[in-house]
């Protein structure tokens, strides 16, 4: 039997996002360099594979990351996904498994290390925030953790992959050490889209910010513990503990 570590999912009535832009994002955005979105069949320039998920990674793009603990997606559970997801027609798959994804995460399935240690995420992610590139908003889940990211002014962003690995990289290893334990932590690879649009990028910062809320784990934005909103991280790149991450 699959145990959980939230309650079940509720529907709710999003505030305006809006008010929770920082450092001028809406003027940051920025169009796609293309008119239509390229097929992934032919790898255009930005699009590449990394594992067995497409990406789309331009250097002065603001994307959307998702990444999640290895055991927050049992087997069965994704098998079960991917039958419901064949049901349906070819051009909606992609986005019923997304959907489906985030449901079975919001569903807080696994160990969910991060309800009580998702601080050292929090301060893995601001490390670079302001220097190598910016966050407009992030939430730390029990299981799975979603970023806005993109580049610092005119400065281009490092590449995508390559954060998202730091990220993994230097949090598994604190997190293995204050746990006591060893082992692989996160899934590999990573989701990501990145923002068409500025009314795309208010709804991607209402969804990462209201995620708790969705999960059923608080029910004000600002009350859950790890996340851009809550008043310890008001000032962006900043540590719980009044000190710089390290994963040495």
């Amino acid at each position: 039997m699959l145990s959980g570590c939230t309650g079940g999912r509720t529907s709710v009535r999003l505030d305006s996002p809006e008010n929770h832009l920082r450092g001028g994002l809406k003027s940051a955005l920025l169009e796609p360099e293309k008119a239509a979105i390229m097929s992934l069949l032919d790898l255009s320039p930005g699009w590449h594979h990394r594992d067995h998920l497409p990406h789309f990674d331009v250097p002065q793009a603001w994307q959307a990351v998702t990444f999640r603990l290895a055991d927050s997606l049992p087997r069965g559970v994704l098998e079960s996904l991917e039958l419901a997801v064949a049901q349906r027609p070819m051009d909606e798959q992609d986005q019923a498994r997304r959907r489906l994804i985030q449901e079975r995460l919001d569903a807080g399935l696994g160990a969910c290390v991060l309800r009580a240690d998702g601080d050292i995420v929090a301060e893995v992610l601001l490390a670079g925030d302001g220097q190598e590139y910016r966050l407009a908003a992030w939430v730390v889940m029990p299981n799975h953790v979603h970023v806005l990211v993109g580049p610092v002014g005119e400065q281009s962003r490092p590449p995508l992959a390559a954060v998202v690995q730091r990220w993994k990289g230097a949090s598994a290893r604190l997190l293995n050490h204050r746990l006591g334990t060893t082992g692989r932590l996160w899934q590999p690879d990573y989701f990501d889209r990145y923002l068409r649009d500025h009314d795309h990028g208010l709804r991607t910062i209402a969804y990462i910010l209201d995620n708790p809320i969705l999960a059923n784990l608080v029910t004000r934005r600002e009350d859950w513990p790890w996340s851009s909103v809550n008043s310890r991280f008001a000032g962006g790149r900043t540590s719980v503990r009044g000190e710089k991450p390290t994963a040495d």
